[in-house]
């Protein structure tokens, strides 16, 4: 076991500096990946105590995890500039293309991913990008705001216009 974890221990990647700034600017993704990742623990578990161990299901209980995994989502969208009207969407335009139909074994192994990208890609999605941009503009507006005060307490760093503080959240994120 001790080799085992020296071993496993000399391919680990140490975070560096630019790992770090990555995760410090990208702290509400990370909260909302850690707070799906237990929600939907919480749910799994409801299933496994029913079907494992016999144990009722909870109704009540599924529709509170389901309310906790939506609102992770909610904030997940808003991260993304989006919302659940226009990622729904999205989502039922991709799948019209996958399955015209109903679903089928074949089309899901085989996808076109290039008529799938067209369909999201089409004037209503085209309209919808153009309100998620302005929408994302200003909240990256307000996040670069927000970042150049960090960004000059943490790092000294101050007078950035907004193309140079976008260039550097692009780096970071």
């Amino acid at each position: 076991m001790k080799d085992y974890q020296e071993q496993a221990l000399r391919t680990e990647a140490m975070p560096t500096a630019a790992i770090t700034t990555k995760l410090d600017f990208c702290k509400r993704d990370i909260h909302i990946l850690f707070g799906l990742t237990t929600e939907v623990g919480e749910l799994v578990d409801a299933y496994k105590r029913h079907i494992f161990y016999g144990q009722q299901l909870d109704l009540k209980n599924i529709e509170e995890e389901v309310g906790d995994i939506l609102w992770y989502l909610a904030i997940m969208l808003d991260v993304c500039g989006c919302s659940f009207d226009d990622c729904m969407r999205r989502n039922i335009a991709k799948l019209r293309v996958r399955y015209p139909e109903k679903f089928d074994a074949e089309k899901a192994e085989h996808r076109d991913l290039e008529g799938e990208r067209k369909a999201l890609s089409g004037r209503e999605m085209a309209e919808a990008i153009a309100e998620v941009k302005e929408v994302r503009e200003r909240r990256e507006q307000e996040a670069l705001e927000q970042e150049g005060k960090h960004l000059v307490e943490k790092f000294g760093i101050g007078n950035l216009t907004r193309d140079e503080m976008r260039a550097i959240r692009t780096q970071i994120c």
